[in-house]
Order: C-alpha cells, then structure tokens, then sequence
C-alpha cells in the first residue's frame, strides 16, 4: 500500500490531490491521510445552498467545496482528520460502503476504540456518529473517502450545517449536534490529534511505502484545484429556472429533482440529494432531457439504466414517484 500526504489544510487543494490521485498516478492501493483548515465539503449532488449556512460558513472563514462522491455535506476543522482509501476495484461490487468502512472500523477497534458500522455509511462509537463515508468509482479504481471526528469544534459544525429535518425523523435524537461526538471525549483518551494520526496510521496497515508528490504532480494539483475546485461552477452549479422540483426521502437517501418542462417537454434535468451511487448521475439526467413528461416516456428511460450503482439503491419505482407519481 502506497502512503500519501498532501501537505496541505486547503481544502480546494487536497480534493483537487484526491482527484489526481485515483486518476492520473498508477498505485493500485493507496492511503492518504489529511486534514481540512474549516470547511464544508458539500456531496457530489447536493445544492450547496440549501444544506450550507453560508453566513456562518463566512463568519467562521470556512470554504465551501464540493467533492467528487456522493453522500451529504460535512464541516471539517483541524480537530478532524480525513481519509482515503483508492483501490482497484469490480465495477459491481463498488457500491458496497461496508467493505471499505469494515476496514477503518478494524482500525480503531485496534486503537481500543470500540467503533462500529451503522446505517448506510456511518461509524459510530458508543452511539455517537464519529465518522461518515462515501465513494466513487473510475476506470476500475474505488475511491473510498471519510472524516473522523476527533477533537472538533463540533457546536461550529452544528450551525453551519443546515441539514435536512427529515434524517432525524422518527429518532430520538433531533439535532446533527445530538447525533455526531468527538472519539478524543467519548473515549476519554488523553492524546492529541497528532497522535491519533500516527497510530491510525500504523493500524491500518505496517506495510506501506511512503511517496511523495512530486513538483510535477504538485502543479497538476495546482491547475486542477484553480480549474475545478476553486470555481463557482463547480462548488455552487449553475442556477437555471426550473418550474417543477420535488424530493423524497428514502431508505438509503434523500432524492431531489428539478425539472423546466415546456410544453410537455423535459427540457432541464437536474438530480440531486445525498444518495450515495458511486457513477455520474449525468446520463440519466442527459436521458431524461428531451423526454415526454408522461409515465410511460419517463418509466421507459428509466429502465434502461443502472440504478443501483448511480444513485446506491434509489429504484426505478421511487425515481418515478419524485419525478411525475409525486
């Protein structure tokens, strides 16, 4: 396994290294460790604007950036520390997220943490949320990516972090301040993050050849941060009218779409939410575009595509129900 730190805290820079990463240097197996100044790091499909308090993200200085993987936003700060996980990988067993977590779950519980997988993507420890994960999928390699909240400010996480009423639905626990807990207090350890890191890194694997990036990598990182990672664009979308929208919220996530229809034509297509489907959601939303608004023109398009492996276990049925059934 190849070890790689980004030497950096910007968190433009080390999703833009992420990225580079799983597609442009050869490693069959790599883990990077690495830590985000404050941020928010927003799902792939999620509307920055609605699961962001951007006033308090201004007033804290946090960035606002949005990754490649699926999944809902998080706040990071430097009590916190991120992993990745890249390895080569069968297309359909990608979507399994219990895999890659049994692996950071193994690596606590080595640390005498008593950590446990829970949910869809969530490791817990003692009840409390510690950590949460997700993952892509690009030419065979599985990029599996999460925080672990160690020491962070976690009341700065609860108001920039707007989050959706309807995931603590039926739950005791009615707050993202509630739910999540620190590993450094709910475990009572009397270390700081610096060493945590070293000895997680030592659980997870003894055998790792360390590399560094090189000043050709760093400048590809660099263009791809400015290009990508830094641009509106991208970390906010563009903002186009839509006369329909609607979500549900299912087992696995919540399913949003936003649709401009004009005389009786899907003209604009746009899918968003915090499901965890590890390929572009693009095609479907590049399928539907052009399609009849009626059942049958939209079931039809449905069908002709994989599910389960864009939107995590989102099924045809219920695409259909957020779209015309609502």
């Amino acid at each position: 396994m190849v070890y790689i730190e980004t030497g950096s805290v910007d968190a433009a820079w080390n999703l833009a290294c992420e990225e580079y990463v799983l597609t442009s240097l050869p490693f069959d197996s790599v883990l990077m460790l690495w830590q985000n100044a404050n941020a928010v790091i927003v799902g792939r499909y999620q509307i920055a604007e609605s699961e962001v308090n951007q006033a308090e993200a201004r007033m804290i200085g946090a960035d606002i950036v949005r990754r490649i993987s699926g999944g809902g936003a998080v706040y990071h700060d430097l009590g916190n520390l991120n992993y990745t996980l890249i390895s080569k990988a069968a297309f359909m067993d990608s979507g399994e997220i219990s895999k890659q977590s049994a692996f950071i779950v193994d690596a606590l519980v080595k640390l005498g943490i008593p950590a446990e997988f829970e949910g869809r993507n969530d490791v817990t420890v003692l009840g409390r949320k510690v950590s949460g994960a997700a993952q892509t999928f690009q030419n065979d390699r599985l990029l599996h990516h999460g925080t672990l909240l160690f020491s962070s400010d976690l009341q700065k996480l609860s108001r920039v972090l707007s989050g959706d009423p309807r995931k603590f639905e039926g739950k005791h626990i009615k707050s993202i301040r509630q739910r999540v807990g620190n590993i450094k207090e709910l475990c009572e350890l009397s270390y700081g993050i610096e060493e945590f890191w070293r000895e997680f890194k030592r659980s997870i694997n003894n055998e790792i050849d360390e590399y560094s990036l090189t000043n050709q990598d760093k400048l590809a990182i660099d263009r791809l941060r400015k290009d990508k990672y830094c641009a509106s664009s991208w970390n906010f979308g563009a903002a186009p009218d839509y006369n329909f929208e609607n979500s549900i919220r299912t087992d696995i996530g919540t399913v949003g779409c936003r649709l401009q229809i004009c005389d009786g034509v899907i003209e604009l297509c746009r899918l968003f939410g915090d499901f965890l489907g590890v390929i572009p959601v693009e095609d479907i939303q590049n399928s539907l575009t052009g399609t009849r608004y009626d059942k049958e023109s939209i079931r039809s398009k449905l069908a002709a595509k994989e599910l389960d492996l864009v939107h995590g276990g989102v099924t045809a049925n219920e695409l259909q129900i957020l779209i015309i059934d609502y």
